[in-house]
């Protein structure tokens, strides 16, 4: 009886975890990625347009000038359709407004530019992708913006909260 049972129970837990698997599995069909390059080809065929979108002139360019920033966020889009130049070139920004002798002025610019351009997006992906970028160089008196941003969102609201602790320093 006990061989039955064990027996029973291991069938309906490989149906679960078969399930699981299936629903969990965020790999695109392949189909979806004929003919798309891998990250690694993409970045060895733009390396040198990279290296000048990340230097630190063109960052600094990005950070200290309003319009420019704003334009730098505005390029980011719902899901996987955002230009990955301006998305490497965006969290390279988010980088150097925290890398030690930055200046404070440039990093309330660009966190600015970041909230601003959360709270006007109206995709759940642009606003996590502009929260991801707060976490790293925000303060603590942006909480309110970062809630506000991420709203009543089932999705955001847990992410928004943990951005929270870190910048209290709470667990």
């Amino acid at each position: 009886m006990k061989k039955i049972v064990f027996a029973c129970f291991a069938l309906v837990a490989c149906a679960v975890l078969a399930k699981d698997t299936e629903i969990m599995d965020i790999r695109p069909s392949d189909e979806a990625v004929k003919g798309a390059p891998s990250a690694v080809d993409w970045q060895k065929r733009h390396a040198a347009e990279l290296a000048a979108a990340v230097a630190p002139v063109a960052l600094k360019a990005l950070v200290t000038d309003a319009k420019k920033a704003d334009a730098l966020c505005a390029a980011v889009q719902p899901a996987y359709y955002t230009d990955p130049l301006k998305a490497h070139q965006l969290a390279a920004a988010t980088q150097f407004v925290m890398a030690p002798g930055a200046a404070a002025a440039d990093r309330r610019l660009w966190v600015g530019a970041l909230l601003k351009a959360g709270q006007a997006a109206k995709d759940e992906s642009v606003k996590q992708f502009f929260l991801d970028q707060l976490r790293w160089c925000a303060c603590e008196k942006d909480l309110a913006a970062i809630a506000a941003i991420a709203g009543d969102s089932a999705k955001l609201k847990p992410f928004a909260e943990m951005i929270a602790r870190d910048l209290k320093g709470t667990k």
